[in-house]
């Protein structure tokens, strides 16, 4: 179980980062927090892979595949980090931990993977906790939650695309062509929406950014002493840890609706993982039985 601490303390570092972040977010706009985090990112991973003597760009076969997971989490991070100022920590956390729903969904056709009724009645029972999370007590849907939930469709392609790649590249290449895409996102971005920079801004971003190094380190522990299917049940952790954290620090509490909609997302997000976890060791004590 020791892969599945790894992960809850990844999950609680990744909580601490946003809420880093969403304080920075007062002073700086969305493009610049991405341009920054990508910067000092890619300054940390850098120095790891130096130290370890790994080249940063990776095998010439998966360089148009790591750019495309690039694109697509740094483009993810760019919405996410949008949200943060806009709403509150627990409701971006749930809205962006639906990456699992499109996962399943984008599996179909891209990876050819059958969908059960169960996970399809657990897709759904997400929708409805989303909906209940972007739309306000009059009914119109919220505007200000799009950005998270669509960073979630984002993640779930870039997440197909670390399962591709992380059987045939070093974690920190992957995060390195995270940080360079992000850099180039946010410093495009930030030429049109300008804030003045300050010391107290700059280094929370820093700080923020080692947290989602140090969490990456962990994760990518977990994922080596477990299999993946069982230990992602762990980083919904991290929905309740943004909602402790957004009630200590920014006087953040649910609504009754937002509430219901945190616990549906959470409960069927993690029933829909270890579903996932379940089915794979089916499988994989049949291909033993019929090899036996």
């Amino acid at each position: 179980m020791l892969g599945a601490l790894f992960m809850v303390i990844a999950s609680f570092l990744f909580t601490l980062m946003q809420g880093v972040v969403k304080m920075a977010g007062t002073e700086l706009g969305q493009f610049q927090l991405v341009f920054l985090r990508g910067v000092f990112g890619l300054l940390f991973t850098l120095s790891y892979l130096g130290w370890a003597g790994i080249n940063p760009l990776g095998s010439r076969e998966n360089r148009s595949k790591l750019l495309l997971r690039g694109l697509f989490g740094g483009a993810a991070m760019t919405l996410f980090f949008w949200s943060l100022p806009l709403i509150s920590l627990s409701n971006a956390s749930a809205l962006h931990h639906t990456h699992p729903l499109f996962t399943t969904v984008l599996a179909i056709p891209l990876l050819k993977e059958k969908v059960g009724w169960r996970r399809i009645v657990l897709v759904v029972l997400a929708l409805f906790g989303a909906l209940l999370i972007i739309r306000p007590d009059r009914g119109a849907i919220s505007l200000k939650a799009v950005p998270a939930f669509l960073s979630a469709f984002l993640a779930s392609l870039a997440y197909i695309m670390v399962r591709h790649l992380s059987a045939r590249e070093h974690p920190m290449v992957i995060v390195a062509w995270l940080s360079v895409m992000s850099a180039l996102f946010g410093g495009v971005g930030m030429i049109f929406d300008w804030h003045p920079l300050t010391v107290n801004s700059v280094g929370l971003v820093a700080g923020g950014a080692f947290l989602a190094t140090v969490a990456q380190g962990f994760m990518t522990l977990a994922y080596k002493l477990e299999e993946a299917s069982f230990v992602a049940v762990f980083s919904f952790s991290s929905i309740l840890f943004a909602v402790i954290l957004g009630k200590w620090i920014f006087g953040e509490l649910p609504t009754v609706s937002e509430g219901l909609g945190i616990a549906l997302l959470f409960f069927s997000m993690v029933a829909l993982v270890w579903l996932r976890h379940r089915e794979e060791k089916a499988r994989k004590a049949n291909a033993v039985t019929l090899n036996a």
